[in-house]
């Protein structure tokens, strides 16, 4: 069990040879290391220094830095000085604020207040590059350069009293001992002392092993020590010592001594590491010993204890306070976590078990460890106590226990007595006790088990206490249970206020109070029958308890999953009795010098106090040692700096701040330093005038107010070392709001008396009104009569538009399911004609010349042709006739019609025409359009009648912008996009048109003619629309009618649509006058001819029928399919069979588009003729191919025979095709 044990103490002498010998095995924890990417400026440390408030100020070659212990600030720009760019060779805190800085070629720096003032040749600095700086028992402040050292008095530096031959040679470090002597470590005269008139020269002559002395210190005997370029010397009372390599030391040269608070000398070395002096030998601490570099420069200690170490180029390392020491691996411990550690009270012997690496004994300093080589049955040892007789029960797991003698094993209990594992052993006066599976009692031979059947709650031992008259065991899940003497075992549990089962450790203190540790409960209490308990409400940084211990000084210590946490005892007792506030609790965990303690599992001794004091601790590195001499029971509360005051996101100095702010926001940046333990430190602010709560800040270190009301204001700020712990005291920064203009007194004097005059004014205001109100309420209902009835007629006006623009989209509508109509009636019209035509060209053909039937044939030749023109107007009416689209003149185009139908319009009637001097072109098909302006002068001419009249044509341009009507006759036109637009107006004092026929004029097969067809205007319309504009109408009976064409400006030549290539327009089938024809043939194998052979495709029987009579006629060989699957199956059979294709575009199922490209795929240039009762623009950009023509329906049998030729024609001159 970790605690004191009743035994006879031994000689002083013994313990002091033993402490004596042991302080060599034992090294200090290297605790942390910082590099530039932690924030350090730059990583080779040149000077370290702790200033009054606790801030460690480090000085490098590259600018200066301020740690905090959790943060690096650097000091960058002080007023117009650039500190960041920088070689700083030392710094030195001066108090009050005041930092002195030397630097390598700038001379001195005092930094103070925000103000930097350099030192350099005029005020006395004797050389630029200055080494060292340093501030003796006076508070002078002394400067080391390579020209000598200078002391301040406060306006210039003053060189010191040294003989000629000294005054000039370069000084690295100045020191002051406590006699009041003055040390310089020279260059090239070694050290010096000043004694008032006094001068010692101390150099190679007087013992040194160089002229070259870099650093000086003093033990507390009043040695004095000196480094060099060769070693390190002690002066003593005059007598040099000299040490180097052959003595310990790790290389010659050494850069710095430092002596600390215990009289231990550190050495900083080149090349070296770290090297400690502790009176009797060196030890040196390397890079292989956890240092970032073995290159020192600099070496400070803080007020903690704690050693810092600047590196050249290996950052800034920091070893734990000399009150913690470690004994691990490099002291001679096996690499293995240590498990359980104990003392043997009559020798002073110690005992560290390891997990894995045997036992370890610690006897007069030395180490010895005891393996299975050497009789031990396991390595891995869990638990050590030492018996009464000065032997050593040893518990292991796997291996049973084994009882040790003079370092040999004199008795064995296998794991089938003990058990496999054990937690803990116990020796009592009259027994050993052992936990682990169960509790075993060894007492005088005999064996005696405590399991569940013996009323034990859990087999899973983890702690024994034994007292005289019960045992205390604590089982994991299973809680507190005793064994009393008679045998039976008593419980404490929840019901007796254990609220957590899982016991780890057990500790009986001086009052004879049983303390519980638990895991994952905190701590518990058994005193006087009851049980109370503390957690990390109260104040403990940890609910998990591996072990408690109690020191010399009142204290527990808990070992925990985050290290140790120390309590006093007395406070406990407060807190669990009701009495007192939240633990103060001091902790230390790895960031203090304690590795961690969960990896131990929490076998049992975990810790022990020692016979001189001391707290030995188990952990994962080894064992660490606490002297609770030097351990504060309550860590003190970290003082707090306000650092910066931001006032509208601008730095402002603290002391501007006696002025009234300049603005209404403002950020206050505070710190407390604490280098041991920084990152735990907790703040909390508040900001009196505003709200007298303090603010838990946690690890914030900004405070930001905005839009502070006018007054005046306290800003007071705290920090705790931890979570829990007291605060400390408040810093307080005062500052003013000034209040806005708005907010002064004279201004709210100002005010109310504006406000009062404007009371009366609106007074009187409101008179006058109420005397004008009878006269406005007539007029107001007058102007609401009104407005009611305009807002009336607006929405019958409204309505009205509404219904004509329904009507105007049902026209629309209709129009455009006509054309869809018109333009399927035209094609399929166009596939009987081609029959009609075909059998009557092909009559034609065979009856001779004076036949009595010729005539009649002829006939029906000519009624074909006519019907041919009828679904010619159909398919213009539908938007689907044929068109070569080209830039128009209007005006040279109505021209043209004008003179083709001067012998038509009668002399009676007077024709005239209004067009600008420059009207802009327009895209269209000119044939077309010379149909629409025949259309409309014609029926013109016939509306005006043979009594007389006239017919006016005017043309002009116009801007249509969104919203806005067409025309102020037809407002709303449906479809017209804003733009630029041409119209055309034919105009006439014809009859008119009522509304009836105004409605209907556009319709297909609608005349008012006895021998008109009704498809005129149905066409012009067609037409207009497939040129993308519209045509408006206007007529009224006896005055006349006016006709209105829009059409798109074309305003350059890559505004007009894409125009059909003059390759594309050859290959539309033209005109053929011929109707007899010669055979055509083929070239097959070997030159031999052989029949065409043409593959028809069309759904029309009529069709195919015309087309297979007319190709055999003329010797070809005619295939014919009536569907597009067919086609393309036929075709995939035999792909080289046919020389010809006649495909019709429009089939059902697969379309021509589909049945051309799968043909296309499998011979590219196969002589394709399209047909389709549409016109060749169906075929679109199908007609580019030099292989294919476009034959549009209805189309006469010598028509098709001279396509078919042509293509052959062209195929013939062409390569051929690959097989």
């Amino acid at each position: 069990m970790s605690r004191p044990r009743t035994c006879v103490l031994a000689s002083c002498l013994l313990i002091a040879t033993s402490v004596a010998a042991f302080a060599q095995s034992t090294a200090r924890l290297i605790v942390d290391q910082w590099r530039v990417e932690d924030g350090l400026p730059q990583n080779t440390i040149t000077s370290l220094a702790q200033d009054e408030r606790g801030y460690l100020w480090i000085a490098t070659r590259k600018g200066l830095a301020r740690f905090d212990g959790a943060q690096f600030t650097p000091v960058t720009r002080v007023g117009t000085m650039d500190l960041g760019n920088l070689r700083l060779t030392a710094v030195l805190p001066d108090g009050d604020g005041v930092l002195w800085v030397s630097t390598y070629g700038s001379g001195v720096l005092r930094v103070a207040g925000g103000v930097v003032t350099r030192y350099g040749e005029a005020e006395g600095v004797p050389d630029d590059i200055v080494w060292d700086l340093y501030r003796d028992r006076q508070r002078r402040v002394w400067l080391a350069s390579s020209s000598g050292a200078r002391v301040f008095d406060g306006r210039r530096w003053q060189a010191p009293p040294l003989p000629a031959d000294l005054a000039g040679d370069g000084v690295n470090a100045v020191f002051q001992a406590r006699s009041g002597t003055m040390w310089f470590a020279t260059s090239h005269h070694g050290a010096v002392s000043v004694d008032g008139t006094v001068v010692g020269r101390y150099s190679i002559e007087a013992g040194l092993p160089s002229p070259i002395a870099t650093s000086v210190a003093e033990t507390p005997d009043g040695a004095i020590w000196v480094t060099g370029a060769r070693g390190v010397s002690r002066i003593d009372n005059g007598v040099v010592t000299t040490f180097g390599p052959d003595d310990g030391l790790p290389v010659e040269r050494v850069l710095q001594v430092l002596v600390d608070r215990r009289g231990v000398v550190w050495m900083a070395t080149h090349g070296g590491g770290l090297v400690r002096y502790d009176g009797a030998q060196f030890t040196a601490f390397r890079r292989s010993d956890g240092l970032s570099s073995d290159y020192l420069i600099s070496l400070a200690e803080d007020r903690d204890g704690a050693l810092w170490v600047g590196t050249l180029a290996g950052g800034l390392n920091r070893l734990a306070p000399a009150a913690r020491e470690l004994l691990d691996v490099r002291s001679g411990l096996p690499p293995f976590p240590v498990t359980t550690v104990s003392q043997v009270a009559t020798t002073l012997d110690w005992w560290i078990g390891t997990y894995g690496g045997g036992l370890v004994s610690l006897r007069g300093g030395k180490l010895r460890t005891l393996t299975t080589r050497d009789g031990l049955p396991s390595n891995a040892i869990t638990s050590v106590a030492c018996d009464l007789d000065g032997s050593v029960w040893v518990g292991t797991n796997g291996g049973g226990a084994f009882r040790l003698q003079e370092g040999h094993v004199v008795e064995h209990l296998g794991p089938e007595v003990v058990g496999a594992t054990l937690r803990t052993i116990e020796v009592s006066n009259e027994a050993v006790w052992f936990g682990g599976n169960g509790v075993v009692r060894y007492q005088k031979g005999v064996i005696r088990r405590f399991g569940k059947s013996d009323g034990l709650r859990s087999n899973e031992v983890r702690a024994i206490y034994a007292l005289a008259d019960r045992t205390w065991v604590g089982t994991y899940s299973g809680g507190l249970q005793s064994i009393e003497r008679n045998g039976r075992i008593v419980s404490w549990g929840e019901r007796e206020g254990l609220t957590n089962p899982f016991v780890t450790s057990l500790q009986h203190d001086r009052t004879g109070t049983l303390w519980i540790g638990t895991y994952g409960g905190g701590l518990f209490r058994l005193q006087h029958g009851k049980m109370s308990s503390i957690t990390t409400r109260d104040g403990l940084p940890d609910d998990v308890v591996f072990d408690v211990l109690e020191d010399d000084a009142g204290r527990l210590w808990l070992t925990g999953t985050q290290g140790l946490a120390v309590v006093r005892i007395a406070d406990v007792h407060a807190r669990m009795d009701g009495r007192g506030g939240v633990l103060s609790v001091a902790q230390y965990g790895r960031a203090e010098g304690v590795p961690g303690t969960d990896g131990t599992d929490g076998n049992q001794p975990l810790s022990w106090l020692a016979k001189d004091g001391r707290l030995w601790f188990a952990t994962v590195d080894g064992v660490v040692i606490f002297d609770p001499t030097e351990v504060a029971d309550t860590p003190a509360a970290p003082a707090v700096s306000i650092d910066t005051v931001q006032v509208n996101k601008a730095r402002v100095e603290l002391s501007a701040l006696v002025s009234p702010l300049p603005a209404r926001s403002i950020d206050i940046a505070y710190s407390a330093p604490r280098l041991m333990g920084g990152r735990a430190v907790q703040y909390e602010y508040r900001l009196v005038g505003l709200d007298d709560a303090w603010v838990d800040a946690g690890a914030a270190r900004t405070a930001s107010f905005t839009n502070l009301s006018p007054g005046g204001y306290h800003f007071e700020v705290r920090a705790r070392a931890h979570r829990g712990a007291p605060p400390g005291t408040a810093r307080t920064l005062s500052f003013q709001v000034p209040a806005r203009f708005y907010q002064t007194g004279w201004f709210l004097g100002l005010a109310l008396t504006a406000m009062t005059l404007v009371i009366v004014g609106l007074v009187r205001l409101r008179i006058g009104h109420l005397r004008r109100h009878q006269q406005d309420l007539q007029r107001l209902v007058e102007e609401r009569t009104a407005a009611l009835r305009h807002e009336m007629q607006e929405r019958e006006r409204a309505e009205r538009e509404r219904r004509a623009l329904d009507d105007r989209i049902q026209q629309a509508q209709r129009l455009e399911s006509l054309g869809v109509l018109a333009g399927g009636v035209a094609h399929d019209f166009n596939n009987l004609l081609v029959g009609v035509l075909g059998e009557a060209s092909l009559a034609l053909a065979d009856l001779p010349a004076g036949s009595s039937g010729r005539k009649h044939v002829e006939r029906i030749e000519r009624a074909a042709l006519r019907a041919s023109e009828l679904t010619s107007q159909m398919l213009a009416y539908s938007g689907r006739g044929r068109f070569i689209v080209v830039p128009v003149a209007l005006e040279e185009l109505v021209e043209e019609v004008r003179e083709l139908l001067g012998s038509i319009i009668p002399a009676t009637v007077t024709v005239s025409h209004d067009f600008p001097r420059w009207l802009p072109m327009i895209a269209g098909d000119p044939s077309q359009l010379r149909q629409v302006v025949m259309n409309l002068l014609t029926n013109a001419a016939e509306a005006t009648g043979r009594d007389g009249g006239q017919i006016r044509i005017s043309a002009g341009t116009r801007t249509l912008r969104p919203g806005e009507a067409a025309t102020t006759h037809q407002p709303g036109v449906l479809g017209l996009a804003p733009g630029d637009y041409v119209w055309l107006e034919v105009r006439d004092s014809g009859a008119g048109m009522d509304a009836e026929t105004l409605d209907r004029i556009f319709d297909p097969f609608f005349t008012t003619k006895p021998a008109g067809r009704g498809l005129g205007l149905a066409a012009v319309q067609g037409i207009v629309r497939s040129h993308a504009g519209r045509i408006l109408v206007t007529s009224e009976p006896a005055v006349g009618t006016t006709f209105t064409l829009l059409f798109p400006c074309m305003r350059n030549a890559s505004d007009a649509p894409p125009r059909r290539t003059e390759r594309g327009r050859e290959r539309l089938a033209k005109p053929v006058v011929a109707t007899s024809v010669e055979a055509t043939h083929g070239t097959g194998v070997a030159g031999a001819v052989v029949a065409p052979h043409v593959l028809v495709v069309d759904d029309e029987r009529l069709v195919r029928d015309v087309a297979r009579v007319a190709l055999r006629r003329t010797g070809h060989v005619v295939t014919e399919v009536p569907t597009g699957e067919e086609a393309v199956a036929t075709f995939s059979e035999r792909p080289g069979a046919f020389d010809v294709v006649v495909l019709d575009l429009t089939l059902p199922g697969i379309q021509g588009r589909a049945v051309l490209q799968a043909m296309r795929e499998e011979r590219p240039h196969l002589p394709i003729v399209l047909t389709s009762g549409y016109t060749a623009e169906e075929a679109g950009d199908l007609t580019a191919s030099p292989s294919t023509v476009f034959l549009q329906k209805p189309w006469r049998p010598e028509q098709l025979v001279h396509c078919v030729r042509e293509l052959m024609a062209d195929a013939a001159a062409r390569p051929v095709e690959p097989a």
